[in-house]
């Protein structure tokens, strides 16, 4: 009786690692998506900046959002962007420095989404061998009752 009862015990067992797996699966796959638009981001402002530098800084057009539903034109009054630091702490920089701190928040994005990306790799072929262990423990299972 014991043999009958283990394959399926063991079943849920797992049952239960895959269910827990598969959320923490979600969650970095969120974790990606929410650091690579952080990435998408900077790289949109660096973009900015340096086209700014190229042209006429008088008159400029500006998207509001990424899909250009709007788009304002502008004069700009003051030469020196007001980038984020963090901390809700902004500050009025030149342009190259504004430049290198969008740069460096790109690379550092850009590491974090990788390391993300390598654990989600690893998560995922677990949840493979998981949900194999299962389907064979399950198959055992119906064997030994038909």
């Amino acid at each position: 009786m014991t043999q009958e009862t283990s394959p399926q015990l063991n079943v849920a067992a797992i049952a239960q690692q895959l269910a827990g797996m598969e959320q923490y699966i979600n969650r970095l796959q969120q974790a990606i998506e929410t650091i690579s638009n952080k990435m998408i981001d900077a790289r949109i402002a660096r973009e900015v900046l340096e086209r700014m530098e190229k042209y006429d800084k008088e008159d400029v057009m500006f998207a509001v959002d990424r899909s250009s539903n709007v788009i304002v034109r502008t004069k700009i009054v003051e030469q020196r962007p007001i980038v984020y630091l963090g901390l809700n702490v902004y500050a009025e920089i030149p342009f190259e420095k504004a430049k290198e701190i969008l740069k460096e928040r790109e690379k550092i994005f850009e590491e974090q989404v990788k390391k993300l990306q390598q654990d989600l790799n690893e998560r995922v072929k677990e949840y493979q061998k998981l949900q194999q262990m299962a389907n064979l423990l399950a198959q055992q299972s119906s064997g030994q009752t038909g």
